[in-house]
């Protein structure tokens, strides 16, 4: 994948797929390990991406930490799954957007079955005390 991206021609390319680049292609190769179960060849290119991702852009940055710590979950890593996913939390309530909200809710999903787990308390704590604020995590309905 990265080889075809590194002998592109960009003058043949559509103008649509401007915003195609390295990281984003990490990024979607790690998304679809998280989506075929498979989080050891996920974390290390979604790990990558989100160090080099500018939490400046909150919800893309939102989305990347989001797959991550799914990837997580799957692993087991409940500590690192949570640290991830209150980072999302946060992020999110910046970005305001639902693809990333709607995230948040697939890792609270996720994480109910860790429901009696410290880590997993405060971070629905978390959640619950942004939620509560006009406007953020929840898209208007």
């Amino acid at each position: 994948m990265e080889r075809h991206f590194d002998q592109r021609r960009p003058d043949d390319e559509p103008t649509w797929v401007y915003w195609l680049d390295e990281n984003e292609i990490q990024v979607m190769a790690g998304r679809c390990y998280v989506e075929l179960g498979l989080p050891q060849r996920a974390e290390p290119l979604l790990v990558d991406a989100v160090a080099r991702c500018d939490e400046d852009h909150a919800r893309e940055a939102a989305l990347y930490r989001s797959w991550l710590a799914e990837a997580y979950t799957q692993t087991g890593d409940l500590d690192r799954a949570v640290e991830e996913a209150t980072h999302v939390v946060r992020l999110d309530a910046r970005a305001g957007s639902a693809r990333a909200s709607d995230r948040v809710q697939h890792l609270r999903a996720r994480l109910t079955a860790f429901r009696d787990d410290p880590t997993v308390l405060a971070f629905e704590d978390l959640y619950q005390s942004v939620a509560d604020l006009p406007g953020v995590l929840r898209p208007p309905g």
